[in-house]
């Protein structure tokens, strides 16, 4: 015999086992972006102050922008104050990790080739027309950051680690626009809209039966709806 509260017991169960999927599948905290690898150096600097910048540039042998590329790049091996490292994918696939890994310290990912990757910062793609000054400009700008801090590595990625969709540039809006950009953004989630559907269509049920049962578990489900947000950013922190 079933009894009028099975189908509640039965929903707070999967309540429960939606909650803990949550939780597993809340992210990690990731590492800094512009933090390199242990086993590599963005700069060095020598006894006389001469700056020495790192340039890692993955390409293929099929990609034609990367053809267009290597020209430029090697005449940039070619400057002093530079180091350039020069790794194919194609024939060379365990170089597939190392851009994978310096993309990762950039907070960017490995997706597109000629990539270029120097001072916590990625430069993906190549166009004659801007691609070599943006190069230039910034490890320039990694240069002078490493000369005013001798023998420590440039760490902190020259450009905004926050992108907007649309082209918005975080550091153009005021913080009142901003705010709202960013909660607009942060509120689209249709998993929050499934589980909070879910969650009040448990609620209506109960209200049509008892004011006071009704009470209780929307005051329970507060609680756990809290304790998940707290979990969450504990797990970011």
């Amino acid at each position: 015999m079933i009894t009028r509260d099975e189908p509640l017991r039965a929903a707070l169960q999967t309540i429960a086992a939606l909650l803990l999927a949550v939780l597993a599948a809340a992210p990690h905290a990731a590492p800094p972006a512009g933090l390199a690898p242990p086993d590599v150096t963005w700069t060095e600097v020598d006894h006389s102050g001469e700056v020495t910048v790192h340039l890692w540039f993955f390409w293929t042998q099929t990609c034609p922008h990367c053809l267009e590329a290597k020209p430029f790049v090697e005449t940039l091996a070619a400057e002093p104050g530079l180091s350039v490292h020069s790794l194919e994918l194609t024939e060379h696939p365990e170089n597939v990790a190392r851009y994978r890994e310096l993309a990762a310290a950039a907070g960017e990912e490995a997706r597109v080739v000629p990539g270029f990757v120097f001072c916590g910062r990625m430069l993906a793609g190549f166009d004659a027309s801007t691609t070599p000054e943006a190069l230039r400009d910034g490890i320039e700008r990694c240069r002078r950051a490493a000369r005013g801090s001798p023998g420590v590595r440039a760490e902190a990625p020259l450009e905004p680690a926050l992108r907007l969709p649309g082209g918005l540039e975080a550091e153009t809006l005021s913080l009142p626009v901003l705010t709202l950009v960013l909660g607009a953004l942060d509120s689209v989630n249709p998993c929050a809209f499934f589980v909070l559907l879910f969650l009040l269509s448990v609620l209506v049920h109960a209200s049509m039966r008892a004011r006071l049962r009704a009470v209780t578990i929307g005051a329970g489900l507060l609680a756990v709806a809290l304790g998940i947000v707290n979990a969450r950013d504990g797990l970011r922190a």
